[in-house]
């Protein structure tokens, strides 16, 4: 079988990321870019719980309704690694009408929680080196998303702004991270990652979504 479109979901065991899975699988048929098969991979810290979140997908009830086609990895979370799979997934992607990279962050990564030295250290940054040598010196989690919009900026100096590059943020998510005291359901806060993945949001790039909605990054 040839696949169309190709997905890579990092973080997708459990959580927010299974649910970006499981529900890429069940809107793509619907989805504007769906022309033949979507091949996804899903990508676990630990292969053994990649093949338990396989299984639970395979017996999904809602499953006779999406084309399973999963693949495990193995990839870290955090700021490097983040930025080195960004890295290697942007020659991978090959359909210049098409391509998009979609990275979950927080509105807790917004500039406004930040002391103004860091405020101002971030908003005079040009270039992703210069990003990651402040996530070194400041250790700060606002990395990510400031990476994520730098990188969209440098695509679109380089002529090549056919890549949607953007971030998004989930709300308060009953997830085993919150302990289960999360206020929304892992289903409802995949949707804005899915849209970015899939759906029609007028071609924006290097921005910052939270409940389908740009919101600004600096709060």
């Amino acid at each position: 079988m040839s696949f169309a479109r190709v997905g890579v979901v990092t973080g997708a065991n459990k959580g927010i990321g299974y649910a970006i899975i499981r529900q890429l699988a069940l809107q793509y048929p619907k989805s504007p870019l769906n022309n033949r098969p979507l091949l996804i991979y899903l990508t676990a810290r630990d292969v053994k719980h990649g093949k338990s979140t396989i299984t639970s997908l395979t017996d999904d009830p809602a499953r006779d309704s999406f084309d399973l086609n999963i693949v495990k990895t193995t990839l870290s979370i955090n700021y490097h690694s983040t930025l080195e799979a960004t890295h290697a997934f942007l020659p991978l992607l090959k359909k210049p009408s098409s391509r998009r990279l979609v990275n979950v962050a927080s509105s807790a990564r917004q500039l406004n929680h930040y002391s103004h030295a860091i405020q101002k250290h971030f908003q005079s940054t040009t270039s992703v080196d210069n990003i990651t040598a402040l996530i070194d010196e400041f250790t700060t989690t606002a990395g990510n998303t400031r990476a994520t919009l730098q990188i969209a900026k440098e695509l679109k100096r380089q002529h090549n702004n056919k890549v949607l590059v953007n971030a998004c943020c989930p709300r308060w998510v009953v997830t085993d991270m919150t302990k289960g005291k999360g206020h929304k359901t892992p289903d409802q806060e995949a949707q804005t990652p899915v849209m970015l993945a899939i759906g029609d949001f007028g071609g924006k790039s290097g921005r910052f979504w939270r409940d389908k909605r740009e919101i600004s990054w600096s709060g």
